[in-house]
């Protein structure tokens, strides 16, 4: 049993991936410009954005810095380093963190686990009730007070660094609207952190924000790694294709029709939609539906194609295609809407046709 422990224990530690600076000094943290914002999603919440940096490497060397703390450290050894995946940063070696009285005052107010090294955007957010925008007893805007920092990890680290820097205060209203205003402008704006990342990472000019201040898409990857959705709360700051936001719900049908849930139903009970799915997988390497579209198409043209061949009528070519498509119903390819939309409009068509025979 004894034996077997140690062998676990070995396998573990070699296989298992651990911070290389673990039980040792870490390297600088440096933290450039944070911004704090609140009501964005809800009423009197908080949003800080900072400019940090993890530093890659040192001068002196390309084997140490943070670059060995990535889980895929590929390209650590090159000269300079250049790591492939700068955002696999171990989890827990480095946080952002906002101490509402100052740092060492009391335990974070809150604390966000940082993937990226090098120079790089970080975002804090906190529900609304949270003791800095409390309107009773919070302390928002008290200058001084209130610090955002980034840290190694207190744990693993003998010698844990920190920096820290006191956050500028929106003036804006604290209303969404205002506040939503006022993060756009210094997200996009000549001289708020995406462009100072920009200049930071030694990037050509316009690389993140283009020449009529927007976000370009490039730019917008360290803005979402900020706040995951901030192209939907502040669409306006983003160049066109830089984001999939949408300003308004579109209303959409919430159910299908009766008749298409009975067919689904019964379509499930026989076991016919498993059967496809299975067959699709294992010999196709596609879903079901795939396979079912593919399949009732080619019939549909097939014998559509094969009844103008014998018969020169548009009517039973007509009816040729749309037979395979019926049947296709049972497997949602196509569905019961789109048949009835068909038939719809093959019957317009066929309606003038025979207007057109008519004898005047």
């Amino acid at each position: 049993m004894k034996l077997k422990a140690l062998l676990l224990a070995i396998l573990l530690s070699t296989f298992m991936p651990m911070p290389s600076a673990f039980a040792v000094a870490a390297t600088d943290v440096f933290a450039y410009e944070a911004y704090a914002f609140r009501s964005i999603v809800a009423t009197d919440d908080l949003f800080i954005v900072m400019r940090y940096e993890l530093p890659i490497s040192t001068v002196d060397t390309t084997t140490d810095a943070w670059c060995l703390e990535l889980n895929d450290s590929t390209g650590c050894d090159a000269d300079p380093a250049a790591p492939t995946d700068p955002t696999s940063l171990v989890r827990g070696v480095a946080s952002a963190t906002i101490y509402e009285n100052g740092y060492g005052t009391a335990a974070p107010t809150e604390q966000v686990t940082l993937n990226r090294i090098g120079h790089a955007l970080a975002g804090i957010y906190i529900d609304a009730g949270n003791p800095i925008t409390d309107p009773d007893t919070g302390t928002w805007g008290t200058s001084g007070v209130t610090e955002v920092c980034i840290e190694s990890s207190t744990t693993l680290y003998t010698s844990p660094t920190h920096e820290c820097t006191f956050p500028v205060w929106s003036a804006a209203a604290n209303t969404q609207i205002d506040q939503r205003d006022s993060l756009a402008v210094l997200m996009a704006g000549p001289s708020g952190p995406m462009v100072n990342l920009e200049s930071a990472r030694l990037e050509p000019d316009n690389t993140y924000i283009n020449g009529i201040n927007l976000i370009t898409p490039t730019g917008s990857v360290f803005a979402l790694e900020a706040f995951s959705f901030m192209d939907r709360i502040i669409p306006s700051a983003f160049q066109l294709g830089a984001s999939d936001s949408v300003v308004t719900a579109i209303a959409t049908p919430s159910s299908e029709s009766a008749i298409q849930q009975s067919i689904d139903a019964t379509a499930v009970a026989s076991g016919i939609t498993q059967d496809i799915e299975n067959v699709a997988q294992q010999y196709i390497g596609t879903s079901g539906p795939t396979l079912a579209i593919a399949g009732i198409f080619l019939g549909s043209v097939v014998l559509g194609g094969m009844m103008w061949s014998f018969t020169k009528s548009q009517p039973l070519a007509i009816l040729g295609f749309l037979s395979p498509l019926t049947w296709g119903m049972w497997l949602r390819a196509p569905t019961f809407a789109v048949i009835a939309t068909m038939i719809v409009v093959f019957a317009t068509l066929g309606t003038w046709y025979f207007i057109r025979k008519a004898p005047a």
